[in-house]
């Protein structure tokens, strides 16, 4: 299609001759004083809109048309123009600078230097931009609005302190995790708590309970055979014990959907009243899309984070560890998305010492640690040793409940190195069997001095801790002479073929261990 053309009568010999002057050209046929033809630039129709064309044909013919003292006053009104059209966005603003510039040269600047011409277009458009964003404030301020931001300043908001729960361990209104490997008892630690919640006992640091309603979502335990008689055996009162056991429907009841059933959820809490509790075992249950997405893990669970901010209900989280994560940091152990870890506020973890000798004895241990990994709302670290007992409850039924113990110092990366240093984990040794086995070929051979030894157990990779742990079971440590020169040997508990004489240690070998 070809480019339009806009015709006027007027007569101006001057625009004939415009040097430079692109996009105008007169007609050779015609009179001096008549039938002037503006054409549109050819490149217009494909660059610009039709009011863009409009525009900037109008600023041209302006220009041209105006008498020599007012082609500049001319001139800034149509960069006035083009500017306005550039801040609605109807013209790139680069386009309409170099429109701009090509009517100033085509006139020779007017008269003015280069860069007054530029500091023209340039204030014009600045001018356009500032009253556009000045007219859509106001229209956005006069507006009426179906929805806006609430804003909220701090020194309009009053402190509120945290409302704990069980103090620095479970805080209401906020979510929690409890994770740990398979068989570590984070369920049967769960319903110890919840039993606690509900009789108004006393957690494991002596402190007393606020009695409470707890509402148990499983979806692995059967509720009668297994989870009523953990309660029951942690002497919880089963009358403030409640669990989501579907959704009842018009003729018919199905399975709970977090996705879909949140709302009648805290339906039925505000009808239980004083629910201070609510346990969600596996917390994965609640992600209908995949758990190890942030997005899909963050807007399975902010719905059940709001519900119970809303309520002042806590709640637990229960889930795994990953395998083959053994000696990392516990948030990170856990399965799944690392917006699991991130959307709690404090991390709970537990593990199971299954194979290593108690502080009395060789005889394996059932010893188990609870700890906190993380607390975004208080301390982090410590915790407490517990015991998993087997008891009955009725004639015929059996079950689990928990036997709290001794509290627990560290953070809870050192306490759960120490649980699991010797568990052999999918077929692979733990820390504290592999630091035995090291001591036994270093010390094959006969006593070494301990500091030696010691250097050597932390180029293979053996931490302090785990060798002191291992010198328990494998090493015996004397003393080799008096004062300030004595030193310090190992040797194993029961090398007796291989020992050489303390004496026969390498002079040389003291010498160096002293400097």
């Amino acid at each position: 299609m070809n480019a339009p053309q806009f015709a006027t009568a007027t007569s101006a010999a001057a625009l004939m001759t415009a040097p430079g002057a692109r996009g105008i050209k007169a007609d050779s046929r015609s009179a001096p004083t008549s039938n002037i033809t503006i054409h549109a630039d050819p490149r217009d129709a494909g660059r610009f809109g039709n009011r863009a064309i409009e525009l900037m044909r109008d600023a041209k013919r302006s220009v041209a048309l105006a008498a020599p003292a007012a082609k500049l006053t001319v001139f800034r009104k149509a960069a006035r123009g083009l500017a306005n059209e550039v801040a609605d966005q109807g013209l790139h603003k680069g386009l309409a600078v170099e429109e701009l510039a090509d009517i100033a040269t085509a006139h020779g600047n007017f008269g003015t230097a280069a860069e007054e011409v530029e500091a023209i277009i340039s204030r014009a458009i600045e001018a356009a931009n500032d009253a556009k964003v000045a007219s859509l404030l106001r229209t956005e301020a006069n507006a009426p609005r179906a929805e806006s931001v609430i804003l909220r300043k701090a020194a309009d908001v009053p402190l509120e302190p945290v409302e704990w729960l069980w103090r620095h361990f479970i805080a209401r209104g906020k979510m929690h995790l409890l994770g740990g490997a398979p068989a570590s008892g984070k369920t049967t630690l769960a319903i110890a708590i919840a039993a606690v919640v509900s009789n108004g006992g006393r957690f494991p640091d002596g402190s007393n309970a606020d009695v409470g309603h707890v509402v148990i979502w499983s979806g692995e335990d059967g509720i009668g055979d297994t989870l009523v008689p953990r309660l029951k055996a942690s002497d919880a009162d089963l009358s403030r014990v409640h669990f989501v056991d579907g959704v009842r429907e018009a003729a018919s009841s199905r399975s709970f959907d977090p996705a879909r059933d949140m709302g009648k959820l805290e339906l039925a809490l505000e009808q239980i009243g004083n629910v201070a509790l609510l346990i969600v075992d596996p917390v994965v249950s609640a992600v209908a899309g995949d758990s190890h997405k942030s997005n899909d893990v963050r807007r399975a669970l902010q719905p059940l984070v709001d519900m119970i901010s809303r309520r002042n209900i806590a709640a637990i989280g229960i889930t795994h560890f990953s395998k083959g994560t053994a000696g990392r940091d516990p948030t990170e152990r856990i399965t799944g998305s690392i917006a699991f870890g991130a959307l709690a506020r404090v991390v709970l973890v537990a593990a199971k010492e299954e194979s290593g000798p108690d502080q009395q004895g060789d005889n394996p241990t059932d010893r188990r640690i609870f700890s906190r990994a993380k607390s975004n709302i208080g301390p982090d670290g410590g915790g407490f040793s517990y015991k998993i007992e087997t008891v009955g409850v009725a004639e015929g039924i059996v079950t689990t409940r928990v036997a709290w113990g001794e509290p627990l110092h560290g953070s809870a990366k050192e306490i759960l190195g120490n649980a699991e240093a010797n568990q052999v984990v999918d077929g692979e040794k733990g820390a504290l069997s592999e630091a035995c086995d090291f001591l036994q070929v270093e010390l094959g051979g006969g006593p070494m001095p301990v500091k030696l030894l010691e250097r050597k157990a932390a180029d293979a990779g053996v931490t302090k801790a785990t060798l002191r742990r291992a010198y328990k079971r494998v090493v015996v440590k004397e003393r080799i002479g008096f004062g300030p020169g004595a030193t310090w040997v190992a040797r194993l508990k029961l090398a007796e073929d291989h020992r050489r004489s303390s004496s026969s240690i390498d002079a040389q070998t003291l010498e160096d261990e002293r400097l």
